[in-house]
């Protein structure tokens, strides 16, 4: 919603897009089906797990469901898997050239499921997704997929990270004033974290030097040490070698890093 180009469909609506959007699922919360927070609740993401592990009859008037495209090639991974752990071919393909004649196609196209590590992978490339209502079922159905194939394979592997890539990614504007609601409701309550994965940073002058340790998050392990008298200067180093800095932290550390150039007694060593 804040990133996003409006982009008008065919059939007369809009949507905001945006193109190649990689997502990575490391949980399950089970508390995301309250009714403010998700477009879907529980019972329809049930019943559309059922609709991918499961073969089902289809409806009157329903070209496929994504259980018939996988049907038999879910029981091949899996015993590609159990012959050989190792294995990068473990392919799930949901595409058909005919679906270019017919106009309807599967949004979702092609899952690659790798162990790594001792956990079970599972990526998904979604040719067109809509974010809002359809997501987050989605990822529950690959979810439950990915967690079926661990257990057929080896029931004692961890279950990986689910990676979806979002080659469309949009809301239509049927979503937009639900989206809106969920932003006001629930994103102004987020609390800047300074426990960031990339380390925090320890900043003290030496004279007119500004000298910057970064520590491990929790640990406080020094990992690296910069020095200038600049702060800009240090800022563009801590940017290079630490490109995966929270949004927040990397202001916040900038600020800091200002006033430590400008006020002579900053932590003075």
């Amino acid at each position: 919603m804040t990133s996003g180009t409006t982009q008008p469909v065919t059939e007369g609506f809009k949507r905001r897009e945006l193109i190649n959007l990689t997502a990575v699922v490391t949980g399950q919360p089970g508390d995301f089906y309250a009714e403010d927070y998700l477009a879907v609740d529980e019972a329809f993401v049930q019943k559309y797990i059922s609709q991918i592990l499961d073969n089902p009859e289809r409806a009157e008037g329903v070209k496929y469901t994504y259980g018939n495209l996988l049907a038999g090639q879910i029981d091949q991974v899996i015993d590609k898997l159990k012959g050989d752990p190792d294995s990068y071919s473990a392919v799930m393909s949901l595409w058909d050239p005919k679906f270019h004649e017919t106009g309807s196609s599967p949004c979702l196209n092609h899952i690659w499921v790798r162990i790594v590590q001792g956990a079970l992978t599972l990526v998904a490339t979604f040719r067109s997704n809509e974010m809002f209502s359809a997501w987050p079922a989605n990822a529950y159905g690959l979810r439950a997929l990915q967690a079926h194939i661990r257990d057929a394979v080896e029931p004692g592997l961890a279950l990986g990270p689910l990676v979806t890539n979002s080659l469309s990614s949009h809301i239509d504007d049927g979503g937009w004033p639900h989206a809106q609601q969920l932003l006001k409701n629930h994103y102004g309550k987020r609390r800047t974290n300074f426990n960031d994965e990339s380390g925090n940073f320890v900043i003290t002058r030496q004279g007119a030097e500004i000298v910057v340790e970064r520590v491990t998050t929790g640990s406080g392990v020094v990992v690296d040490c910069f020095c200038n008298r600049s702060a800009r200067k240090l800022m563009e180093r801590i940017a290079l070698d630490c490109p995966a800095l929270t949004v927040d932290h990397a202001m916040y550390l900038g600020a800091e890093l200002t006033k430590a150039e400008t006020m002579e007694n900053y932590k003075q060593l």
